[in-house]
């Protein structure tokens, strides 16, 4: 309502449309994504997440890592651009890929930046902090696989040694050997109780020591060739076990689990 200089009241109707919130994108909270402590030579693999909480649509253009170690961190190649995302959308919810990488590549802590583009004029980028740190890591490394053990005859009963060397840079002890997966009882793994009189565990390995896993091969002559995996059972993590298995899963003793094939010729004329 405007008044005149004669005392008159005027009043103008006035119509908008109120626009809501443009696309907000909310990420992980304030401690971004830590991987923690791993071992230097694998990659690792979080979930991110990345929500829009305004009131508007909006499109994701691209993604940026920055800082120190950017070059330690990724995003799952199965993640393309652009894409776009509803108010109160997650990523997650267009996509099962949602998830950052981490190869550390050597030994240390790292830092750096994921940031996430949009297509608003205002170049609103989130942020999400990235972090983890690497340890070097005993690697048990079979001499042969699989290991050929000698062409046996038929009823022997002979205990052939496995080599294997640890080629990594932390001691480790090999603390028991079980069956893993066989087709025959004729090919097992020997000395697998711990705390028996004749076993040979634990065994220390320093970084490029090498030592035996004893195996038992006594042929019947029901096949010509046996095949078995032995599940080494360690204390430490190393770069390349396979799984950690606890007791009594393990027989003896827990610890984590690396398989070693192993296979063997009969001499049926014997």
């Amino acid at each position: 309502q405007f008044e005149t200089e004669l005392g008159e009241i005027l009043t103008i109707d006035c119509l908008g449309t109120g626009l809501g919130q443009d696309m907000t994108l909310s990420g992980q909270d304030s401690q971004g994504v830590n991987f923690g402590e791993v071992v230097n030579g694998q990659t690792y693999r979080r979930d991110f997440v990345l929500t829009n909480i305004g009131e508007s649509e909006g499109v994701i253009t691209g993604v940026n890592f920055s800082g120190p170690d950017a070059d330690k961190f990724s995003l799952d190649n199965a993640i393309t651009f652009p894409f776009s995302l509803a108010s109160g959308q997650s990523f997650s919810d267009i996509s099962n890929a949602s998830q950052i990488l981490f190869t550390p590549g050597e030994t240390g802590s790292f830092n750096a930046t994921l940031q996430f583009t949009t297509d608003l004029n205002t170049d609103v980028i989130e942020s999400i902090n990235l972090s983890g740190s690497a340890i070097n890591a005993a690697t048990l490394t079979p001499q042969q696989e699989p290991f050929v053990v000698p062409t046996t005859n038929t009823g022997e009963d002979v205990i052939y040694d496995v080599p294997v060397t640890n080629t990594g840079s932390l001691s480790l002890v090999i603390k028991n050997s079980y069956n893993f997966a066989s087709n025959t009882d004729r090919l097992t793994a020997a000395f697998t109780n711990a705390s028996g009189p004749d076993s040979v565990y634990p065994i220390t390995l320093e970084p490029g020591q090498s030592g035996n896993i004893p195996v038992r091969f006594r042929p019947d002559g029901s096949v010509d060739f046996y095949q078995t995996t032995i599940a080494v059972v360690t204390d430490e993590n190393t770069s390349n076990s396979d799984f950690f298995c606890p007791v009594p899963a393990c027989g003896a003793s827990s610890g984590y689990v690396h398989f070693v094939d192993v296979v063997g010729g009969v001499n049926r004329a014997k």
